[in-house]
């Protein structure tokens, strides 16, 4: 498997399996940070798939910056008033 920044080059160069490697890579831990968030897994799930989302529309930003960190670049998802505490 490809670090992040070749995943990123190949997203931009139009790979969706590049993005998709990003989603298997990144989906499990944020899916269980969230759910930690949360307390509810449809909450944390409907928040994950919205950071990907969020993430794909940002991802020219990534590579602007040359961080090598790709969860520095997640955007931080709209968490629902409840799950604010």
């Amino acid at each position: 498997m490809s670090d992040d920044p070749q995943l990123i080059k190949r997203t931009l160069d139009g790979d969706r399996a590049a993005f998709d490697d990003i989603v298997r890579r990144y989906q499990d831990g944020l899916f269980r940070h969230l759910l930690r968030l949360t307390g509810r897994p449809e909450d944390a799930e409907d928040l994950c798939q919205e950071a990907f989302i969020r993430f794909y529309g940002a991802r020219r930003r990534f590579l602007a910056t040359g961080d090598r960190r790709l969860t520095q670049h997640f955007p931080p998802p709209k968490c629902p008033p409840r799950c604010r505490g």
